[in-house]
């Protein structure tokens, strides 16, 4: 009998484009996924998200491609740097050329483990493909229209955000694949994008209190006392300061500033995007700032 090869735990990913019809019981429209989405959206969205396209199997099956990541790259830049990168992509390719407001965009990302077998690739693509269709088969899914929907596979969600970022901003949402009920986790990051527009004003009107906000971002959801900062390089704003930058984060619940105990308090959501927008040099800056190195 040979010897199988050891299984190796892969991130898994599919980007699958869809039709929507707009009926709570009619199913999406398959669409073939154009190589200039690929090209001009995918792609670019990996790079900016650090993994490195020739690292991965990608293979196009129809309305959807799938990505199999080399096990040395993280899952945290699938889980929180693609949906940000994707999102901006998109937002860039529909500039130049007309989506339609029907089309969704749906993200899919799992793990798996892997062996050297490609039957083993298969198996595991065919798993995540399952999940999706069930996803996208739900009434509430064939509603939405637009943007980009963003799926986590159960066991993903609880190994990279279950108990840190982005918590909050997921749905837990029951499916049948076919073998039975599973559950999977639910964002929407389009939306997430517009409600968090006000952060993109932040590097050109108050690029002091949006290096402030990025150093913050490493930290935990406890209140961030603001006298913590004394002596240790990094200038922090006063909280009448952030009050007035952050004014549309504030009216939407997204950042907290407590005046008279000088502390800042910034959504999940807020610290993952954050995280997701710096490249590497900037976050490892950051993380030994922070560190006092």
């Amino acid at each position: 009998m040979p010897k199988q090869s050891p299984a190796t735990d892969y991130a898994i990913a599919l980007l699958h484009v869809a039709n929507s019809t707009g009926g709570a019981n009619s199913p999406d429209e398959s669409r073939e996924i154009a190589p200039a989405v690929i090209d001009h959206v995918l792609r670019p969205a990996l790079a900016d998200s650090e993994i490195d396209w020739t690292r991965c199997t990608a293979m196009v099956q129809g309305d959807r491609i799938s990505i199999l990541a080399s096990p040395d790259v993280p899952k945290t830049a699938f889980v929180e740097v693609l949906p940000n990168r994707l999102t901006a992509a998109l937002h860039r390719y529909a500039e130049t050329v007309e989506i339609g407001p029907a089309t969704r965009f749906r993200l899919m990302l799992d793990t798996g483990d892997v062996s050297g077998e490609s039957s083993g690739a298969d198996s595991a693509v065919d798993s995540a493909s399952r999940l999706l269709d069930a996803v996208a088969a739900e009434p509430e899914s064939a509603r939405s229209a637009g943007g980009l929907d963003v799926v986590l596979s159960s066991r993903l969600y609880h190994e990279v955000v279950a108990g840190d970022s982005g918590v909050e901003s997921y749905r837990k949402v029951t499916v049948s694949d076919g073998d039975g009920s599973v559950e999977v986790w639910v964002r929407s990051a389009d939306a997430a994008d517009a409600s968090l527009a006000w952060l993109d004003a932040l590097p050109t009107e108050h690029p002091a209190i949006h290096e402030f906000l990025q150093r913050c971002a490493f930290f935990g959801s406890a209140p961030i006392v603001l006298a913590w900062f004394a002596g240790t390089g990094t200038a922090a704003p006063t909280p009448a300061e952030l009050s007035a930058a952050l004014r549309a984060g504030i009216e939407r619940g997204l950042v907290t500033v407590d005046d008279p105990a000088g502390a800042v308090r910034i959504h999940p959501l807020v610290r993952a995007v954050l995280r997701g927008r710096m490249t590497a040099e900037q976050r490892e800056g950051a993380r030994l700032d922070d560190a006092g190195c």
